[in-house]
Parts: C-alpha cells; sequence; structure tokens
C-alpha cells in the first residue's frame, strides 16, 4: 500500500498545477475533474508532462538540474514488471485500475 501512495501520492503536491493545466490542455473545469473516475484522473495527470503546460515545465525544469530520466527508478532485481502494451496490462493487476480512451 504505501509503495503505491508513494507512485500516485506526487498529485498532492500539485494539484494547483493540475488544476491550470487540465483546464489548458483538456478544457476540462473543476467540475468536470471531480466527475472522472479516479484511475483517469490519475491517468490524465500523469500525462501533462508530455505538453507544454505548468508540469511539462516543471519536469523539464527538473531534468534540468538531475539529468533525463528522473520521473521513476529503474527495476531492480525481484521487481514485477508489466510490459505495456493494452493487452498485457489489462490481463495484469493493473486492468481494473487503468482507462483506455
Amino acid at each position: 500500500m504505501r509503495q503505491r501512495v508513494g507512485e500516485i501520492g506526487w498529485v498532492l503536491d500539485h494539484l494547483v498545477d493540475l488544476d491550470a493545466d487540465f483546464r489548458a490542455l483538456y478544457h476540462m473545469t473543476p467540475a468536470d475533474v471531480l466527475d472522472i473516475p479516479g484511475p483517469h484522473f490519475l491517468a490524465l495527470a500523469w500525462r501533462t508532462t508530455a505538453f507544454q503546460g505548468v508540469m511539462g515545465a516543471r519536469l523539464a525544469a527538473l531534468e534540468n538540474e538531475t539529468g533525463p530520466n528522473t520521473r521513476g527508478r529503474a527495476a531492480r532485481p525481484g521487481d514485477r514488471v508489466v510490459e505495456s502494451s493494452r493487452t498485457q496490462i489489462m490481463a495484469s493487476d493493473l486492468g481494473d485500475l487503468i482507462e483506455f480512451g
């Protein structure tokens, strides 16, 4: 459980930034955001770093300070690694947590 909180807890530190990006990138109001399921929200939040919004700028600044590949750690021996194809994700334990649009 702690690992999961660590993986998704970052959003709590960036709610204002995500609000700005959701408005600008996805044209969503705060009321719209409240209506989407949590896994969908997290997927959209993660994707904001791919655009030229607040979160994209934050990631770029972080990479300038520390170098690329700071979004996560490399897999370690014993880690469970799931291939990223849609079929494999849906067949994994994550299948019921992730929605594809």
